[in-house]
């Protein structure tokens, strides 16, 4: 069950981020221009398809976090450590052989 909630708890908040990535880059402008992306995403993925992605997910994530808060920081750690340090580095983790 665990194993679940945090799958469910990573999905959701990956496309929590990538909704506000994508509310920066319409309020900002040139974001779109300057922050490269993959082949095969869009900074609008969701904006037909999904235009209430964000409030889902937000409802979402509000019941997750009332129902354990520790999730909030395990989701932070997520996002700003492991996403963003590869999203930067365009690199992904590999253990150190020795």
């Amino acid at each position: 069950m665990a194993s679940s909630s945090l799958t469910k708890l990573l999905f959701i908040s990956s496309l929590l981020v990538a909704s506000h990535l994508c509310v920066f880059a319409d309020v900002e402008g040139a974001a779109e221009k300057t922050v490269p992306i993959a082949k095969g995403l869009s900074w609008q993925f969701y904006a037909k398809s999904c235009p209430d992605a964000e409030s889902i997910i937000r409802k979402e994530l509000k019941k997750i976090f009332k129902e354990d808060i520790a999730q909030a920081a395990g989701l932070l750690r997520v996002h700003f450590h492991d996403c963003f340090v590869q999203m930067v580095t365009g690199q992904e983790s590999r253990p150190i052989s020795g």
